[in-house]
């Protein structure tokens, strides 16, 4: 891929990989991730697929992992801080909360969405929100397209089943 074409895939997609980090994790963390994500496939800018739809599908696989690492540290430092805190007797700091992520967990669709298992809210998201045909989600997550169809028929079906049911806290079926 040449630096022309590279620098179209970043105008193309560097706000989409924004968006689906962000959605996933704190706005700084997601700004990271975006960032990691363009440096590590002009690294391997080489593998590349070169239809734009395979490209699509490439790029949010890279923020995917990329996602991963960044949540991944994250854990490490919120256990090395608390066993830091724990050794010194101090208690955890306080941070004040982020306004819009308060609006976001009042909302009934936000509620919804915590009950999903993470399974159900990756192919949804995926394909609701990130736009990723079957083909593309399989790439993404590296399975099957039949896998995918399944996960989306079975995601699709138990938010329907907890729209039946709102009242229902699920959240710590988690799986």
């Amino acid at each position: 891929m040449q630096e022309a074409q590279f620098d179209a895939l970043h105008r193309t997609m560097a706000d989409e990989v924004y968006r689906f980090a962000a959605r996933r994790t704190s706005h700084a963390t997601a700004e990271e991730v975006t960032a990691e994500v363009f440096m590590a496939l002009w690294t391997g800018r080489h593998k590349i697929p070169e239809p734009p739809d395979e490209q699509r599908a490439w790029v949010f696989g890279v923020a995917r992992r990329q996602l991963l690492r960044a949540q991944a540290a994250e854990e490490r430092h919120r256990t090395i801080g608390a066993r830091v805190r724990a050794a010194l007797g101090v208690g955890a700091p306080v941070v004040e909360e982020d306004v819009a992520l308060d609006v976001l967990e009042t909302h009934a669709a936000r509620r919804l969405w915590d009950q999903l298992p993470v399974r159900d809210q990756e192919v949804l998201a995926l394909t609701a929100w990130e736009g990723l045909t079957p083909a593309q989600v399989a790439a993404v997550l590296g399975v099957s397209i039949t896998a995918v169809t399944t996960r989306l028929h079975r995601a699709r079906r138990h938010l329907a089943d907890l729209q039946q049911s709102p009242h229902e806290d699920t959240a710590g079926d988690r799986s």
